[in-house]
């Protein structure tokens, strides 16, 4: 987002930053999550054999060549990292990635509690002390609760709105191996600066196979079969990004809060017609 968003009008590619969505998506690298966390050291490096240069950053291993002194993704979660680059660097060149997701007026966070083997929960929903927390886990004060059980395999369990505040140290929790997760907390409490609205999502599974499910991949019938219990969550991600669009008054430059057309859509099982085949 960052080399698109044009800070003088406060667009992205042109366009009005109104709804910034991420799904499943890995914010604190995965390291200290999940299966990743028992991995030794030294094999992280094999990360890059299978992602390249991805899977180096995610493991935050990028800041140990001498073009970086600190992880991308720490650098991208806050100005003040944006420009802790090289000394050979110039202004000009420095991205500032908080800025540009800020200019977004809404940020949701769709994260699947369990069963994703790829982006585990803390990773996704910017927990950085939620290695491993289920059956644990329990709705954040002030959550509001969407389903009370399990539809067609699917629970959207709760949404949780977090306001923007900034963290200092004295929020950090206590941990037995406090520099481990360092970079990961300081990247959470950057993150959480900008204000969240986080979806839990949670499958009836007994394979990881959620972070496929939760955008109901379907690249094949097989495919397709196997992870249409996701298509509730696809029908919520739309009605959300559909409420925020609609609600927004181009002529005032207000827009309204997207909850109220989705609360419905948490409910009921959508129907979707069978894709077409791609030409």
């Amino acid at each position: 987002v960052a080399p698109l968003w044009e800070p003088q009008s406060n667009t992205v590619a042109g366009l009005r930053p109104l709804t910034l969505m991420t799904i499943a998506t890995p914010h604190l690298g995965v390291r200290a999550f999940g299966w990743f966390r028992f991995v030794p050291h030294p094999l992280r490096y094999a990360a890059q054999l299978v992602c390249g240069r991805t899977g180096i950053q995610l493991m935050l291993l990028d800041n140990e060549d001498r073009h970086r002194r600190s992880p991308l993704l720490l650098e991208m979660a806050s100005s003040h990292y944006a420009t802790n680059l090289s000394a050979g660097d110039n202004a000009q060149d420095k991205l500032l990635f908080d800025a540009a997701l800020r200019s977004f007026s809404h940020r949701v966070i769709y994260a699947n509690l369990r069963g994703d083997f790829l982006v585990p929960w803390g990773t996704s929903a910017l927990q950085p002390h939620a290695a491993k927390i289920w059956p644990q886990h329990e709705p954040p004060e002030g959550a509001t609760l969407l389903d009370s059980s399990h539809i067609d395999g699917c629970r959207l369990w709760y949404e949780h709105i977090g306001t923007a505040r900034r963290l200092g140290k004295g929020s950090r929790p206590a941990h037995s191996d406090a520099k481990k997760w360092s970079e990961e907390w300081e990247m959470s409490c950057a993150l959480q600066e900008s204000g969240w609205r986080t979806i839990c999502v949670d499958f009836d599974l007994v394979i990881p196979i959620a972070h496929n499910r939760i955008v109901a991949s379907s690249r094949s019938p097989f495919e397709r079969w196997l992870n249409r219990s996701g298509t509730r969550v696809v029908q919520h991600q739309a009605e959300m990004l559909l409420a925020a669009a609609q609600r927004y008054d181009s002529a005032s430059g207000t827009d309204a809060d997207p909850t109220a057309v989705c609360e419905k859509s948490a409910q009921t099982t959508p129907k979707f017609d069978k894709p077409k085949r791609a030409l």
